[in-house]
């Protein structure tokens, strides 16, 4: 069961990379007239039809605008989605630290971040995986969703922190995400596989 559930979470964490394209990076532009919100608007929407080494020039351009701090966040949050569907978790993740730490409320550097952790499952990337998910539980509402490809729902954060409670054997933390989830959605894929893996825990 455990070796299924890995080959499962390797092939259908949201999909999150299916989509794969583009490459490269760095800035363009730059100087006085940039306007980082709409480099960073362009970069949205180049991330979204996966012309991902144009979302990078967009996002850095944006950070070359001279930003406000909320401006900066939002840009890394981008370069750090972008780096992940390149599957490139490191820089993906160093770019959501810095989104977090010019914007400790950024929503989606968190999730960006724990899915980075949870699809890179190095060892220690689980107890991290643990700590930015209780980041997480303090942030958002029931209401979330991430707006931009994949189409990440609430009940979807709760199954990736639930995850991360099973692999660091906190097992009781783990059974209560996913019947948060089953609650809402008795359906979910995800929440149905942790259940039967909790059970043969015993929990």
């Amino acid at each position: 069961m455990e070796k299924n559930f890995k080959i499962y979470l390797l092939i259908s964490i949201f999909v999150f990379l299916s989509g794969c394209g583009g490459g490269g990076g760095g800035s363009s532009g730059g100087g006085s007239s940039v306007n980082p919100d709409k480099y960073i608007e362009e970069g949205w929407n180049k991330y979204e039809i996966k012309d991902y080494t144009s979302a990078l020039n967009n996002f850095n351009s944006a950070l070359s605008g001279n930003p406000t701090s909320l401006q900066a966040s939002k840009a890394y949050t981008g370069i750090g989605w972008v780096y992940l569907q390149l599957h490139n978790y490191d820089t993906a993740i160093q770019n959501f630290d810095l989104a977090e730490t010019k914007n400790p409320y950024e929503q989606d550097a968190y999730v960006g971040e724990l899915v980075a952790l949870c699809t890179r499952q190095k060892t220690e990337d689980w107890k991290k995986a643990v700590e930015v998910g209780t980041i997480l539980e303090t942030l958002i509402k029931s209401t979330y969703q991430f707006l931009y490809y994949p189409y990440t729902k609430y009940t979807d954060v709760l199954c990736l922190i639930a995850l991360s409670y099973y692999y660091t054997n906190n097992y009781s933390e783990a059974r209560k995400r996913v019947n948060t989830v089953l609650d809402k959605d008795p359906n979910n894929n995800f929440a149905l596989l942790l259940d039967e893996l909790l059970k043969i825990k015993g929990y």
